[in-house]
């Protein structure tokens, strides 16, 4: 049996109805069928959604058989509350969502989950992140480089006639893993000899425990937001200073870094609603695609 569309399984009786709508609707954005379960003898989901009982411990045994034999990933809505909006569990496989979470959370996770298939081309998710490159138009492209361990580095060009950033991704990718062969002062000469002021650059370790930032403009915007943060909407940009920035990573911080001058001022950086909530209201706010401004968001899970 051939699929044209990627294929998503809800178990529509344990299901709100606003959440079964909110599925559909990103479900389509991404062309995946939703199926309900009773369908799921003689389909090959991506994603199973289901539900947590309030109380429930554990994940039901049939969702559980159903992720393990297909390599579906599993989506609960718990009735729980929960030590943060969105958790992810099992290696990145199952994530469940808390019952205060808002529409616009909701969909974002849906999202998250459902990252290279039909509109979310562009975007990948991991065990510990979600990623997504967006924009372009006649803005610079950002380029994104990831390595076997998981360390992700952005960089962003601000100078529409700089070409280096997909090159320069993977030299910059091994300056900040040099580690102990470089201090942190030889680190900064390294990045401020590569980029100048022409490009900006985020790393997420390995181990996803910690930003590294070097960001030499104030007017192209980078900032760090999370729920568990005081602020939680921090302006990078304008403590970088052309330094190299290091700071603590937890699971809930989103990084937002656009190459285009425009600020980011929008409703979607409300802290609460995650990466891919502030990326679906950039594209609303949008004419076109080609209008939206480029930059590279990084979530983690």
């Amino acid at each position: 049996m051939t699929h044209t569309s990627a294929q998503v399984i809800a178990d529509t009786d344990r299901l709100d109805g606003v959440v079964v709508a909110e599925l559909g609707a990103v479900c389509a954005r991404a062309s995946a069928e939703v199926l309900p379960w009773r369908a799921l003898a003689t389909s090959h989901p991506i994603l199973i959604v289901g539900a947590l009982g309030r109380g429930e411990r554990q994940i039901p045994a049939p969702l559980l058989d159903a992720v393990n034999a297909r390599g579906a990933a599993l989506l609960l809505l718990s009735d729980d509350s929960l030590v943060r909006p969105v958790v992810a569990t099992h290696g990145g496989r199952v994530t469940l969502v808390a019952p205060s979470v808002s529409r616009a959370r909701l969909r974002g996770t849906i999202r998250m989950l459902l990252a290279r298939h039909g509109g979310f081309a562009r975007e990948q998710l991991h065990q510990h992140a979600w990623m997504a490159a967006f924009g372009g138009g006649g803005a610079p492209t950002p380029a994104l480089h990831q390595d076997a361990g998981g360390a992700v580095t952005a960089v962003f060009p601000f100078d529409p006639g700089w070409s280096g950033a997909e090159p320069l991704s993977v030299e910059a990718h091994q300056i900040v893993h040099a580690g102990a062969n470089l201090d942190d002062e030889e680190r900064q000469v390294r990045l401020r000899e590569l980029f100048g002021r022409v490009a900006g650059m985020v790393h997420l370790s390995r181990d996803t425990a910690v930003w590294t930032l070097y960001w030499p403009s104030s007017v192209h915007p980078v900032v760090l937001c999370s729920v568990h943060r005081l602020p939680a909407v921090c302006d990078l940009a304008a403590q970088a200073d052309a330094q190299v920035l290091q700071l603590a990573a937890s699971p809930g911080d989103m990084v937002v870094g656009l190459s285009s001058p425009v600020p980011l001022a929008h409703r979607g950086l409300a802290a609460g609603d995650g990466g891919a909530a502030f990326l679906d209201d950039l594209e609303s706010a949008a004419a076109d695609r080609g209008a939206l401004p480029a930059g590279i968001i990084v979530e983690l899970r």
